[in-house]
């Protein structure tokens, strides 16, 4: 999908391919041997997650020219 995206002009092939590494690292957390990567606390403390995360705030900032926001702090609620 990020390859159309790219053909149409809605994205750059920098975003496109920060999309798909988001997708690969996604993939390589999924499945039924890494569940525990996907509790609430590994939502804190896996560095997958953080990855994760400064990828997709790379492409946001290429997507909107920047961005003022902060990245939110995570905490587990139980």
């Amino acid at each position: 999908m990020a390859n159309r995206l790219v053909e149409h002009d809605q994205i750059s092939g920098s975003a496109a391919a920060e999309l798909r590494e988001i997708d690969v690292l996604l993939a390589g957390m999924s499945g039924h041997e890494q569940a525990d990567r996907w509790t609430r606390d590994a939502l804190v403390s896996d560095a997958g997650w953080s990855q994760a995360r400064q990828l997709a705030h790379q492409v946001l900032i290429e997507l909107t020219g920047g961005w003022e926001h902060p990245l939110p702090s995570i905490q587990a609620i139980r």
